[in-house]
């Protein structure tokens, strides 16, 4: 199994991160809007989302300059569908679309 597959198929399998996508699945979210909305900490939402942008499996969609002078990231997951096949000689491919 390739890195990069198998890197996949971790993140993939983290409930977490996979919940995560769902949330941003239909409108960009902000990690606070994460946060509040999953019962994650804060700081879990942003090293997950650090992690899935890193992998390409979210993008930042969005930045709001907020009142307080701080910027908002909106972020997106970029999935639509993932396929994993394991070929007769158990090697395991992930494709991510």
């Amino acid at each position: 199994m390739e890195m990069m597959d198998e890197r996949l198929l971790d993140i993939l399998g983290d409930n977490c991160a996979r919940t995560m996508l769902k949330a941003m699945d239909r409108r960009p979210k902000s990690a606070l809007e994460l946060s509040r909305e999953l019962s994650i900490p804060l700081t879990s939402c942003y090293r997950r989302l650090k992690l899935l942008e890193g992998n390409s499996l979210v993008g930042v969609v969005e930045s709001r300059l907020m009142p307080n002078g701080k910027r908002v990231n909106y972020y997106s997951s970029r999935i639509k569908s993932v396929s994993i096949i394991i070929d007769k000689d158990m090697i395991v491919k992930v494709g991510v679309y």
